[in-house]
């Protein structure tokens, strides 16, 4: 009688999980492999100035807005 647990676990087979390889052309993107250039960094500081002048949506909701809103209720969820 064996009295350890593990005694045949490295002789067991293990399972194999494939995963789907998606093509980046499909994604719509270039193959980072492939592309040589690479974007300089005043390219990304003017894309990253350009998105955050944009500004948000009407219709984002502000995370600190939420929680002012979660701060004021009580217990039963009424709103002082």
């Amino acid at each position: 009688m064996k009295t350890s647990w593990g005694a045949n676990a490295s002789h067991r087979r293990k399972r194999v999980v494939s995963r789907a390889k998606v093509r980046w052309e499909i994604l719509g993107l270039e193959d980072p492999a492939q592309s040589s250039s690479s974007p300089s960094i005043e390219d990304l500081r003017r894309q990253i100035t350009s998105a955050a002048s944009s500004g948000l949506s009407a219709e984002t909701l502000s995370r600190s807005g939420q929680k002012k809103v979660a701060a004021n209720r009580t217990r039963g969820g009424a709103v002082q």
